[in-house]
Formats: C-alpha cells, sequence, structure tokens
C-alpha cells in the first residue's frame, strides 16, 4: 500500500513539473517573439486536431495549448489576405475533423484567402492510408494545386456511418436500461436500449448521410473543376493509388515535400521566409483588437450545470452552465460591449444547465445587448437549446442542430447482481418512489408513468420555446422536432437558423445589429479572459481565489474532484448500489465524416 501512494505522488508530482515547464516554455516563447518578416509564405499544418476553445486552466492549456483553433485560423487567412507582405500559403495535409460543419469553416478560410489572388498550395505524403481520406481531400479541394507524394494514395471512398447497439450485450449480462425519450428520432438511448436500428433511426441516418454526400460531392467539384456525377462514379472506384488520382484530375501532381516547397517559392516568391500560421498571428497582430468591443463567449463540450472542466484523461472540455452564465453576465456589466458572439460547438447535455445558459442569453437582449450565435461542427440538443433565444443564429452548410428532443433513464443491474453473482438485495425505503434512481430498483409502472409526466413536460418546455423564439405559431416545432437532427442548410429551411456562414459572418452580423458600419473596426474580446501563464501557474499550485469561484476549476480543483469521484465510486461499491440521481439530458448522437 506504502509503495503505491509513492507511486502516486510520484506521477502527481511529474504532472505537475512537466506542466510547469510547458507553462515556463510558453511565457519565455511568447517573450521571444519577433516581428513579422517583410515577405511571407504562411504554413499551416492540418495533420493536427482543431479545436475551438482552451478553457483557463494549466494542464489544459498545456494539453490543448499547442492545437490550433478554428478562429484563430480563420483570423489569420483573413488578416495575410489583405496584408501585403503576404505572398502565398503552403498547407501540409493530414487528418480532418469529425464534423463537416468544422471543416467547411476551415474551408471557407482558405477560399476566402484565394479571393487575394494569392496562391494556396497543399501537400501529403498520403490522403489516408489504413483509413478514409474523405474529410482530408474535402479540405484539400480549397486549394488551388494539392500534391501527394508518389508511393501515397487517395483513400476517397464516399461517406458512411456505424452504429453499435449493445442491447443484447447488456441482456446478456443480466443489466436492464430504463431509458424513455422524446420522441422517436431521439436515438442517443438506442445504443443502450436495442439490437440495430429502428426504423426511425435508420431513416434519419440515412436523411443525413445523404445530406452530407450531396455537401461533399458539391464541394469536391466545384474545387476540382468537376462535374457531381463524375465525382460521384470517382467516388464509386475509390481508394486510388496516387498515380490514379492524378490521372482522375483529383490530384494535381505526384511531388514529394521538397518539391511541394519549391512549388511554392515558384508562384509565391524565392525571397518569402517560412512562416507558420500561428505565429504569423501572434506577430502581426489580431485583425479584430480596436474599435467597438464585441464580447466572444465560447460553449464548448457537453453541457453540464457547474463549471466549464477539462477532462485531463479523456482531453475533452464541456461546457459548464456557472462558467458561460456568468461570462454573460460579465459582458452584460461591460460598458463598451455593444453586442456578443456565443460560439457554440456543444452535442447537447444537461437540461437544468441548458436552462441557465438559456436565460442569460435572453438577459442580454433584455438589456439591449444582440446576441449572435455562431455554430461550429455541431450545436444540438441542449446545444440548441442555448442558441434558440439569440437574435441571430447561423450555421454552416454541415452544421448538426436541433435534436430538439429529450432523454432520461438508468440501467437496473439487479439481475446481473442476482442471477449471474449470486448476491441478493434487500432495503427500506420511507415512500414508493424513494428507490427511483437506484441502479438496484426496477421502475414501477407507476414510476415509469410519473418519469413519462416530467419527459412530457421537457419536451413541451422546450419545442414550445422554439416556436416562441424562433417566431413559429404554438405547437408548430412539435410537429416535426421530435429529436430530429439537421444539417444546417435544412435548419435554415425550418427557421432554426437565420443563415449560413462561420466567425467572419458572425462577426459582420454583430456590426449590423450594434447599428456599426459594415467596415468600422471592432475589438473581438474573449469573455472569460484568457489568462496568462504566470496566473495559471499559480493557480497550479495555489489553486483559485475564492471569489473567482464561478470561472473554470484549476488543475489542481480537476485533481481533487477525480480524487473525490474515486472516493464516492469506492463508497458506492462499498454500499452496495447507492448512487446519485439519474437527470435528463438533451444529447444527440449523429454521423459524422470519416
Amino acid at each position: 500500500m506504502a509503495q503505491r501512494v509513492k507511486t502516486f505522488l510520484a506521477v502527481i508530482g511529474g504532472l505537475f513539473l512537466a506542466a510547469l515547464l510547458v507553462v515556463t516554455a510558453v511565457a519565455i516563447y511568447w517573450l521571444m517573439e519577433r516581428p513579422a518578416p517583410s515577405e511571407i509564405i504562411l504554413e499551416v499544418n492540418l495533420d493536427r486536431e482543431f479545436i475551438e476553445y482552451v478553457p483557463n486552466d494549466p494542464i489544459a492549456m498545456a494539453t490543448l495549448g499547442g492545437k490550433p483553433r478554428v478562429r484563430d485560423f480563420a483570423e489569420a487567412l483573413e488578416r495575410a489576405a489583405d496584408d501585403d507582405r503576404v505572398t502565398g500559403l503552403i498547407a501540409r495535409l493530414g487528418r480532418g475533423s469529425p464534423y463537416l460543419g468544422t471543416i467547411q469553416e476551415l474551408r471557407n478560410a482558405v477560399l476566402s484567402f484565394r479571393e487575394s489572388g494569392k496562391p494556396a498550395i497543399a501537400y501529403a505524403d498520403t490522403i489516408g492510408e489504413t483509413r478514409g481520406g474523405n474529410a482530408t481531400y474535402y479540405l484539400a479541394t480549397a486549394f488551388d494545386e494539392v500534391y501527394v507524394q508518389p508511393g501515397g494514395m487517395l483513400a476517397l471512398t464516399g461517406l458512411g456511418v456505424d452504429r453499435p447497439f449493445l442491447g443484447g450485450a447488456l441482456d446478456a449480462v443480466g443489466i436492464a436500461p430504463r431509458i424513455d425519450a422524446r420522441e422517436e428520432y431521439k436515438t442517443a438511448p438506442n445504443l443502450f436500449t436495442e439490437t440495430g436500428y429502428t426504423q426511425a433511426h435508420r431513416e434519419q441516418d440515412g436523411v443525413m448521410l445523404v445530406a452530407q454526400f450531396t455537401q461533399f460531392t458539391q464541394g469536391i467539384a466545384d474545387g476540382r473543376g468537376l462535374s457531381e456525377s463524375a465525382v460521384r462514379n470517382l467516388l464509386a472506384q475509390g481508394p486510388f493509388e496516387a498515380a490514379n488520382a492524378v490521372e482522375a484530375g483529383l490530384v494535381d501532381e505526384l511531388k514529394y515535400r521538397d518539391e511541394a516547397y519549391d512549388r511554392i517559392r515558384e508562384l509565391a516568391g524565392e525571397d518569402g521566409e517560412l512562416l507558420y500560421l500561428g505565429r504569423y498571428l501572434r506577430r502581426a497582430g489580431r485583425l479584430h483588437d480596436q474599435g467597438p468591443r464585441v464580447a466572444l463567449i465560447h460553449g464548448s463540450g457537453p453541457l453540464m450545470r457547474g463549471q466549464t472542466r477539462f477532462d485531463p484523461l479523456l482531453g475533452e472540455v464541456s461546457m459548464g452552465a456557472e462558467t458561460v452564465s456568468k461570462a454573460f453576465r460579465d459582458a452584460m456589466d461591460d460598458e463598451e460591449v455593444v453586442a456578443i458572439i456565443f460560439r457554440i460547438d456543444s452535442p447537447g447535455g444537461s437540461v437544468v444547465g441548458s436552462e441557465t445558459i438559456f436565460r442569460e442569453v435572453n438577459r442580454a437582449r433584455e438589456e439591449g445587448i444582440p446576441v449572435i450565435v455562431s455554430m461550429g461542427g455541431v450545436a444540438a440538443s441542449g446545444g440548441y437549446y442555448v442558441a434558440m433565444g439569440a437574435d441571430h443564429i447561423m450555421a454552416q452548410p454541415g452544421t448538426l442542430t436541433g435534436s430538439i428532443g429529450v432523454f432520461s433513464g438508468k440501467p437496473v443491474f439487479t439481475e446481473a447482481f442476482w442471477d449471474r453473482l449470486g448476491i441478493n438485495w434487500e432495503g427500506l425505503q420511507t415512500s414508493d418512489n424513494a428507490g427511483l434512481w437506484s441502479m438496484l430498483h426496477d421502475v414501477s409502472p407507476e414510476q415509469q408513468e410519473r418519469v413519462a409526466e416530467l419527459l412530457d413536460g421537457w419536451y413541451d418546455r422546450f419545442t414550445t420555446n422554439v416556436a416562441e423564439h424562433r417566431g413559429m405559431p404554438p405547437g408548430t416545432a412539435a410537429d416535426w422536432a421530435k429529436g430530429r437532427v439537421f444539417m444546417g442548410e435544412e435548419a435554415m429551411d425550418l427557421g432554426l437558423v437565420d443563415s449560413i456562414g462561420g466567425y467572419p459572418e458572425a462577426i459582420q452580423t454583430a456590426r449590423e445589429l450594434a447599428g456599426l458600419a459594415p467596415d468600422e473596426p471592432v475589438e473581438i474580446k474573449e469573455f472569460p479572459p484568457p489568462k496568462s501563464p504566470e496566473q495559471m501557474l499559480m493557480e497550479l499550485f495555489i489553486g483559485k481565489p475564492p471569489e473567482h469561484s464561478e470561472e473554470p476549476v484549476t488543475s489542481v480543483r480537476s485533481l481533487r474532484d477525480y480524487v473525490e469521484r474515486t472516493r464516492e465510486m469506492g463508497r458506492m461499491l462499498r454500499e452496495m448500489g447507492v448512487v446519485s440521481p439519474g437527470g435528463a439530458y438533451y444529447a444527440p448522437i449523429s454521423p459524422g465524416m470519416r
């Protein structure tokens, strides 16, 4: 036992030391930045995952700080398009985002840069190998020229979606999922309750796959100067060896990395100094750094009550209702803020957390501050609930949104314990529903009816609010919502979204709704503001002052949370089944590109 404690403390100490070194390196790196050179060829590595947001957490900064942000990519290329020092762009291709909407945002930034007349080329050793290259190639078609090295391939195969269904496996081990949803297209619970597609689930996935495929083929056709029918025929023949991809007109030439760099110098000038996109943005300065203030608030990841958190084990950021709500209040208290852009990239989550943020969005509007929602790859279920009260909602054509529905439930382990393990349970309770949320008690018909009433109430509130805030006749949303997930284009046709666009369009809409001139400079300020390395270093070791309790938790506090969760799990097992209450969630599971 003593050895385990020593090992645990050594691991924790190593993590703290690593975080200290990373934060120190970041601080030194920023201090040593030089001004941008007089002639620049921009470089960007697209073989990294693009993220929306890094919370004010030192471990998150150490883990996610090196990953490119969607906003930075779009803003850097927008600035570079009008910067006479920038003569071209070269990109290394790699993995793509699983969300079509995110790829479209990056793709549009490249297309806008090309409108300046400056060349943009992309290269790869291979576009897919033992995995699909669809998302990577879709992004590649935004560039003037695309190169793949000899011996590589183009794994262009068309889109597909595979769904796991655990109903049979859970039944085999004696676990009974008791989950109810509103309505039939709210398919997230099917993972646990079904052994295969329901009719509604198959229909929804099929419709979305066709819509994604249509946008996918249109983008390739436009980018490569082919007809859509030709692209569809080629997709049916893939994957391709690199030489065959050139013959098909999908790739321009076979080139190694050094040859691709020779080509961009040929197009952009021999004297250009190579400069990575993120470094260029830091040296050149942000595009929107003066003028009337527009607040930028991020809502990224699964939505939950409490504070925004970073899970170092999963590498996942969650949207904390308290953190986002406080960001809105701080923006409202800032007299210089003339508009708020709420950037959402979330599949949904807690009903209560969604309602908390929804209230602050409406309060901002009541204060006379226009709220513009910009949707990323996904803004569905609770992610749509928090958006629907905004003055203007915009999405990419491929953004997953809607999923207007709710579900709640629990697994029941009674059979697994008794029939499989021979463990019997007996207990006492003061009221008929005292065991409603316990995983050791099945749901009675009366309890099932009560839960159904709660779900009906939540669903009715969701659809009623959609109709009210989106200017629809009462009851309209309930007629077609039913938990369906829509692509951005279809959501706009239904009135769930006002326009198609990303960051640049959101900023332009903020100017318009704030009564500013179309070309008036604005300052984009993030709420909560990013912290300096020194602040995060202090919080890493001494924690956060109590007066900032509504801000994102620190890594120290996150570590304490993990310890407490482990203790709770131990207590639960020791006490044999005493668990926390279940909840209701606005959350979809939707197909993405791969």
